[in-house]
């Protein structure tokens, strides 16, 4: 046991050090002083107009005409490294291996064709999303509703018929207009749909989705606490000092993507556009902060799709995310990951962000105590009850609008 907890610990003091790299060619370096340490590990690294024969680069080519689809990586210029791929490229210079594209539609898309199959509504908006996301594509069948099912699904503890009946017009359209069929589209459609739904019922019961219920949880928690500070009036420097030591002293953890957001709110305010609800005298905080916090979610979960959802024939999973939401396509530019490394061993991501935000506002005020090795031990080894901490921030927020809304 004790030569298990110490690998990992040195694999943790590896993944940081990787992440601290300016360039592919420290990284690479690193790698190969240290590559048994990384059995069973894909480092996941971007890096613009630079190449190398032990990095296999991965060149993404997706012709969405409108909206944007949302990788979480800053470049569709990936490079792959691992293990496998060091020891083939000394006498196998085309190795490869299988890639898994996992494309997430926003939960408004999959809302928009169930309207447009029900006659509904049929506005030029509606009729745009159907028409962009029917187009004949070589990759459709990598197209899936999961955020509408999954957010429905925690939501709820089950999934409803309205949910079933949305999921099915959704893979009915767009099997549709890929075949020159009618009827074995539907009917493909509908058993792929009482699949998905019978093993979401599966997986809920089984308490599969609790990570996913969890991360909510902390954007959720993030979410509300940034919103507290953000109406005090009181300095960058004082709000920032307060949300850090809230992570680190009730939360137990410092997600470093929410901080990202908080950092950003904190300076810009409602310029940001998706948090222009955010503001002092606003009504009924609670459903918009939650609302944001589920759209936010959709975005945070893409990690860890790269552990969880795998194919026999792929070695690695790369999950993309596609939105017609300008405001949520801005918030999606503010988080995208510089390297990601992913141990299977542990079913774990270790995501590292080119957003410099923190890590400048950590050397400025010299919060560097926060984000040692040893803070993060500390903050492992205790647990927080967010169910707690929701309650009492969403009393807190009660509250703040009863004196400053009247």
């Amino acid at each position: 046991m004790q030569n298990k907890v110490n690998i990992q610990e040195v694999r943790g003091i590896l993944f940081g050090k990787i992440s601290q790299m300016k360039d592919l060619d420290g990284v690479i370096d690193l790698f190969l002083q240290n590559i048994r340490f990384f059995d069973n590990i894909d480092i996941l690294y971007v890096n613009q107009g630079e190449s190398n024969d032990l990095s296999k680069p991965l060149k993404l080519n997706f012709d969405f005409k409108k909206g944007a689809i949302y990788s979480n990586f800053e470049s569709n210029e990936i490079y792959i490294l691992n293990q496998e791929a060091v020891l083939n490229a000394s006498f196998q210079r085309n190795y490869s291996f299988g890639t898994l594209f996992d494309i997430s539609v926003d939960t408004q898309i999959v809302s928009y064709i169930d309207r447009r199959v029900r006659g509904v509504s049929n506005s030029q908006d509606i009729n745009d999303v159907v028409d962009e996301i029917t187009k004949k594509r070589i990759y459709a069948s990598s197209m899936n509703p999961t955020p509408y099912l999954l957010e429905n699904c925690l939501r709820s503890g089950t999934v409803s018929k309205e949910t079933f009946r949305n999921v099915y017009n959704f893979f009915k359209t767009l099997y549709i207009s890929h075949s020159k069929s009618k009827m074995l589209p539907q009917f493909i459609a509908y058993i792929k749909s009482k699949f998905i739904v019978a093993s979401f019922r599966s997986m809920y019961k089984r308490k599969v989705f609790d990570i996913f219920h969890d991360r909510y949880k902390i954007i959720y928690v993030m979410m509300m606490k940034m919103y507290l500070i953000s109406v005090k009036d009181t300095s960058y420097e004082k709000k920032v000092v307060e949300c850090i030591k809230f992570c680190d002293e009730q939360l137990k953890r410092i997600p470093m993507a929410e901080l990202i957001l908080s950092f950003e709110f904190f300076r810009k305010g409602t310029e940001l556009k998706f948090f222009s609800k955010f503001q002092k005298k606003h009504k009924n905080m609670k459903i918009v902060i939650e609302n944001s916090a589920w759209d936010i979610f959709h975005l945070r979960i893409l990690d860890i799709y790269m552990t969880t959802v795998r194919h026999k024939k792929a070695r690695l999973t790369l999950p993309f995310f596609f939105s017609m939401d300008k405001r949520l396509n801005d918030i999606a530019e503010l988080i995208k990951f510089k390297i990601v490394v992913v141990d299977h061993n542990n079913k774990i991501s270790h995501p590292f962000f080119s957003n410099s935000i923190v890590t400048d506002t950590m050397k400025a005020y010299k919060l560097e105590k926060y984000f040692t090795f040893e803070a993060h031990k500390r903050r492992i080894s205790q647990k927080s009850d967010l169910d707690c901490l929701i309650r009492n921030l969403e009393e807190e927020i009660e509250k703040y609008e009863i004196e400053n809304t009247n």
